[in-house]
């Protein structure tokens, strides 16, 4: 496993926001049965999110399009919404220290940064990617069609499918695949049966990925070695993901917890908080049920956000993702410290610091009785992504089976959709 997560912290006999083991009991055997679905539903090849770690198909496709643009532009602009832009750049921030095009993920419609782009950028260095499922999310479509004239404008319209491509279903009357029809551009496939918020290991976030330099075979390897690991584990406690989901309702349905906290000591995965975020919230979030995902970032929401984990209401249950940073980065300048006040540096290098500062975190919320877990890596590289992607995703999964919710629709969402359009109309 690319990863390894402790409990230890969720269980006291005598702390009332924990659970004794005797009482979780219920809550393990209910995610057992819950994992006998899932390793059915796998066994049939029922689920298409679950076929897509060991499918190459559609790589050689990517990898010609990305060599190209890697090879002939500077930027990278990168339209999307939710899901469609969250992985990407998950997995682009993985990437983000190597060489490369830079890449622009332009995800609010906010006019702000698309002028920035417009601005700044150069049409002739810059290519893009439109990413929406169905086609029809409105967003996507407005910044596709400013974006597509602007570079058409720069090279010529007949010369715009070398620098821009359009990622949706293949379907009649899509809107965003009429487009590029009209525009004369690529359209890749987005998997019809996964949503956009389970897409990331999909041409979804592997062409982004591609563009970055990483290895997408590598992160798909990282995402089949934890769903092997899941659905043939026979032990309900040594499995990772079914304990995470049992604990994650169990701290809402009988500890009150309104709010799940993922803070990342891990640089690279600052974007992964926000995707998580969209993934635990859209997919659960109905009925009634579901926990508010609260992303926080080490070391810097140590300073705006413990004081309240401490000391504010005892509503909330953390999951901390750790680097072992030990020994890495620059080393500190003894001679700039003062004997007296900080020989606790000498010696030290910022990775040391980074890591001490985890460490106390975990501590200080452990000390005080809150409810936490933690996974520890041993740095970020594209097996770790892939199997955390995997791990979250069938956690969310396996929670909703818990929670007896549709992980996969967005019913409130699609309203806010259909109202948006309404107004849009009626502008004067």
């Amino acid at each position: 496993m690319t990863y390894t997560q402790n409990l230890s912290a969720c269980f006291s006999d005598e702390n009332t926001q924990r659970f004794d083991r005797a009482s979780f009991g219920r809550w393990r055997d209910k995610a057992a049965e819950a994992v006998d679905w899932l390793r059915e539903v796998y066994a049939k090849g029922e689920m298409e999110l679950l076929k897509q770690p060991k499918s190459r198909d559609g790589f050689d496709d990517w990898r010609t399009i990305a060599s190209a643009w890697r090879e002939n532009y500077t930027d990278i602009v990168v339209l999307g919404a939710g899901g469609a832009s969250l992985g990407g750049q998950s997995l682009c921030a993985v990437g983000y220290d190597q060489p490369g095009p830079r890449m622009h993920f332009l995800d609010n419609l906010s006019p702000t940064k698309l002028n920035w782009a417009l601005n700044v950028l150069d049409p002739e260095a810059t290519a893009a990617i439109a990413i929406s499922k169905s086609g029809a999310t409105s967003q996507t479509l407005a910044q596709a069609s400013v974006i597509f004239d602007w570079l058409g404008n720069a090279v010529g319209h007949e010369h715009l499918f070398e620098q821009a491509v359009v990622i949706t279903e293949n379907s009649e009357a899509n809107p965003l695949r009429l487009l590029a029809e009209c525009a004369q551009i690529i359209s890749l496939d987005h998997p019809k049966e996964i949503g956009g918020r389970f897409s990331v290991l999909s041409v979804v976030g592997l062409l982004p990925a591609l563009l970055s330099g990483l290895d997408i075979e590598a992160v798909r390897k990282g995402a089949q070695e934890v769903l092997e690991k899941t659905v043939h584990c026979q032990s309900i406690k040594e499995n990772s993901v079914a304990m995470g989901a049992a604990l994650s309702v169990a701290f809402e349905k009988e500890k009150g917890a309104a709010s799940s906290v993922l803070m990342t000591y891990a640089e690279k995965l600052t974007a992964f908080g926000q995707w998580h975020r969209q993934l635990w919230a859209e997919s659960l979030g109905k009925d009634g049920h579901g926990t508010t995902p609260s992303p926080a970032v080490g070391t810097v929401d140590q300073h705006s956000q413990l004081q309240l984990y401490l000391e504010g209401p005892a509503d909330k249950w953390f999951t901390f993702i750790r680097e072992d940073t030990r020994g890495q980065g620059y080393g500190i300048p003894g001679k700039w410290l003062q004997p007296d006040q900080l020989d606790y540096l000498r010696n030290r290098t910022l990775g040391d610091m980074f890591f001490a500062e985890g460490q106390s975190t975990i501590e200080t919320l452990v000390d005080k009785g809150r409810p936490v877990r933690v996974f520890e890596i041993d740095g970020v590289d594209e097996m770790t992504i892939g199997g955390l992607f995997m791990h979250f995703m069938l956690e969310t999964i396996l929670a909703a089976r818990l929670l007896g919710v549709n992980a996969f629709d967005q019913p409130a969402v699609e309203s806010g959709k259909k109202l948006t359009r309404h107004y849009l109309r009626g502008m004067n």
